[in-house]
């Protein structure tokens, strides 16, 4: 028949979490990046 809504909402609940975490890890990326002496003239072509 389907998952049980305990399971839809665990499921969507650990989503969320891994899209936070991964947009905190993209974002302390993009920083160290822009930091780069070398990367800096690259990050702005």
């Amino acid at each position: 028949m389907g998952a049980s809504l305990l399971a839809i909402a665990v499921d969507q609940s650990h989503r969320l979490w891994l899209t936070h975490r991964y947009r905190e890890q993209a974002r302390s990326y993009i920083k160290a990046f822009e930091a780069c002496d070398f990367c800096a003239p690259m990050w702005r072509i």
